[in-house]
């Protein structure tokens, strides 16, 4: 039998930059989110996130343990 997995929300990771491009290229909509065209930009944007004084606190939705 298969166990369910519930997506739950984390703060983000420098190990998310991956997904974090992804999405971005996945939607022209994400440009409202900022503009990430590379994966070096992908860092950036996620480094900025978790930086101290960021003005939000991001959140992750993931669906592991990851």
């Amino acid at each position: 039998m298969t166990e369910a997995v519930s997506p739950f929300l984390r703060p983000p990771r420098l190990a998310d930059t991956g997904s974090v491009f992804s999405a971005f290229a996945s939607n022209d909509d994400m440009r409202r989110q900022g503009d990430v065209m590379t994966v070096d930009e992908a860092e950036r944007y996620v480094a900025r996130l978790l930086s101290a004084g960021a003005a939000h606190q991001p959140w992750t939705i993931s669906s592991s343990g990851s």
